[in-house]
């Protein structure tokens, strides 16, 4: 019975310090990329701000072209199991909602430089908003791995996608 009650006591302990360091990690996960395009802005737009045209750069976490299903009715794209839709649009940004087995926030933003070369910058951020637990709190360590080669491998394919234009 002994040894019982101190297993059950370790555990708690154990539990309550992974918990105790794992508040020290931010309840925000934020993983950004970026890419210079040489290209007219209105090209970057179209190939951007239109789910439906994603299927010609968008990759999947292991940087293959990404299996997708457009929905006309819902404006929204799904990329295995994920849905994709958009929240709001300007004229130089998108916001998406991605939703998952969790729900993460995509923020695309188009800036223009106006330089003689017609160079742009598009940049690439998810947003994900973890809960207290230590394994989520651990697991978004490994998150910007995980989205960063993707996102970086799509950025890649919309620049090889403009400038061939």
């Amino acid at each position: 019975m002994r040894f019982v009650k101190l297993g059950i006591i370790s555990v708690i302990v154990i539990f309550i310090i992974l918990t105790a360091m794992s508040s020290l990690l931010p309840s925000q996960i934020l993983v950004s990329r970026a890419v210079d395009i040489k290209g007219s802005v209105d090209q970057v737009r179209q190939h951007l701000f239109l789910l439906q045209n994603w299927e010609s750069w968008m990759t999947d976490a292991q940087g293959q072209k990404a299996v997708q299903t457009f929905s006309k009715a819902e404006n929204s794209l799904v990329i295995g199991n994920t849905t994709i839709s958009i929240v709001s649009t300007t004229d130089s940004t998108l916001s998406t909602n991605w939703t998952s087995p969790s729900n993460m926030r995509g923020l695309f933003r188009i800036i223009n430089h106006h330089s003689p070369d017609s160079l742009i910058t598009v940049q690439w951020q998810m947003e994900q908003d973890v809960k207290w637990y230590p394994w989520e709190k651990f697991a978004s360590i490994t998150k910007d791995e995980i989205w960063g080669g993707s996102m970086e491998k799509s950025l890649e394919n919309l620049k090889l996608l403009v400038e061939a234009q």
